[in-house]
């Protein structure tokens, strides 16, 4: 009799020693944003001339629930690390006129919804919508993304749109109001 107890205690225990070290059960996960990310606007300029710009100090962070898909994500840009390639050009768009940094030091992005759309070949494709407060406003924006979680490095790609003037931002006569985003974002786990 003691055998059989002692066998039915051992297949008890190996079960959950398997679930307590999730081989054998899903688990909700985070995530830090790498400085590997790139997260980029582009805009028209005399209606024809593309200008991308790109932002190089970045923090945040990256949810994903049980079943690997986004159940929450925090970014926070310095609105002062925009880079376009032209001093001239950075130091226009980060006046009153455009960013207005010194006004306002950060742009911030936060989770609202994610609704997945599409698994191919690895890759979740879905709708994300988010809040960006950009120069003081706050509104929420949609995005098409794109997430592969397949590693313990998740790579989330948001793109999408927005219009200045949602914004309150004045601009130029030359720019366009259009502004296209394009964020590839690559996360780590956290130590």
């Amino acid at each position: 009799m003691w055998r059989v107890v002692s066998r039915f205690l051992g297949v008890k225990m190996a079960f959950l020693c398997l679930c307590v070290l999730g081989l054998g059960v899903s688990r909700a996960s985070e995530y830090a944003l790498h400085t590997d990310s790139k997260l980029s606007f582009k805009l028209k300029k005399f209606a024809m001339i593309s200008v991308e710009g790109t932002f190089r100090h970045f923090n945040g962070s990256l949810k994903l629930d049980e079943n690997g898909l986004v159940s929450d994500l925090f970014v926070e840009v310095e609105s002062n690390s925009l880079s376009t390639g032209s001093a001239k050009r950075d130091k226009k768009a980060l006046d009153e006129n455009f960013l207005n940094a010194q006004a306002y030091p950060k742009i911030m992005l936060k989770f609202i919804s994610y609704t997945p759309t599409e698994l191919k070949e690895g890759v979740q494709h879905g709708k994300f919508v988010a809040q960006l407060t950009l120069h003081g406003v706050s509104r929420q924006v949609e995005f098409k993304s794109a997430l592969n979680a397949s590693s313990n490095s998740p790579q989330l790609t948001l793109t999408g749109e927005i219009n200045s003037k949602d914004f309150k931002i004045k601009g130029s006569m030359t720019s366009s109001r259009e502004i296209r985003l394009n964020l590839q974002m690559k996360f780590v786990e956290y130590m």
